[in-house]
């Protein structure tokens, strides 16, 4: 047997990344079949030319940043996006795979905050507390000492 991988192999390589490395998805995706495609994509996973290609494409990624953030961004959407028939066994993604995405591209996307109460203090020399507890302040307090601090 050659020691390079066909096309399909490359291809089913390039699909584990691609998918969020599901295997099974991977060979489906390849043009493996549908019905051996989980022990397909096992027994690929488990040669070691696979994995050094895998791991050479996910290092080209990582040296690309633009590619990687590009492909992250499309996974993620499309993952987000799917429409889910019902029929776990036709379904590319879980309701959890969609949930996920959507949470991570709405962090991405900012779409909501994560709010912190900040304290901000200095200890003197006693060991007391000084200063402003920002926390407590109202907007328009804050929007006054930022005002006061530009000028």
């Amino acid at each position: 047997m050659s020691k390079e991988l066909t096309e399909q192999q490359k291809a089913f390589c390039d699909e584990y990344i691609r998918n969020n490395f599901n295997a099974k998805q991977a060979a489906i995706t390849a043009g493996y079949s549908e019905n051996t495609a989980e022990v397909k994509g096992s027994q690929l996973l488990s040669k070691v030319k696979v994995k050094e290609y895998t791991r050479n494409r996910i290092n080209e990624l990582l040296d690309n940043r633009e590619e990687l953030q590009k492909e992250w961004i499309d996974n993620v959407t499309e993952m987000a996006f799917y429409t889910l028939s019902g029929d776990s066994d036709a379904d590319k993604y879980r309701a959890s795979d969609k949930t996920k995405a959507l949470e991570l591209l709405g962090k991405y996307l900012t779409l909501f905050t994560d709010k912190k109460e900040v304290e901000h203090s200095t200890i003197n020399k006693a060991g007391d507390k000084v200063g402003i507890n920002y926390s407590k302040l109202s907007t328009e307090a804050l929007q006054e000492i930022v005002k006061a601090t530009e000028s």
